[in-house]
């Protein structure tokens, strides 16, 4: 698979930092586990997804637009929230960092695990 999002070299560190840190939650994640990852631009978390499929791609993952058309990559909130109670399969989310949507809470930390560079 070709990346086609190109990012800057700094944001690409970061997320290969995420990626490596994370690894084994990503690796031995099972359906009804929910993570997700905030504080990236929309730009940084193409280019993740676009890796997380390559590398991971037992994990449902999607990006939280309220736009999300017919693009794989996005979802919106009321439909994660549908799938994260299906729990078919482990679901894994991107949050832009300007994301503000009305069913937020419902991605909390108390369903969602937060992957992040914190410690």
């Amino acid at each position: 698979m070709q990346m086609k999002t190109q990012i800057n070299t700094y944001y690409q560190r970061i997320i290969d930092l995420i990626l490596e840190l994370y690894h084994d939650d990503l690796s031995k994640a099972i359906p009804g586990h929910c993570m997700k990852i905030t504080g990236l631009g929309l730009t940084e978390l193409e280019f993740l997804w676009e890796l997380i499929q390559e590398k991971y791609s037992n994990i449902n993952t999607f990006i939280v637009s309220d736009n999300s058309a017919s693009d794989e990559r996005f979802i919106t909130a009321t439909k994660l929230i549908e799938l994260r109670n299906k729990q078919d399969a482990p679901l894994l989310v991107l949050i832009p960092s300007n994301s503000r949507t009305s069913a937020e809470d419902s991605y909390g930390n108390a369903t969602f695990k937060e992957i992040s560079l914190e410690g």
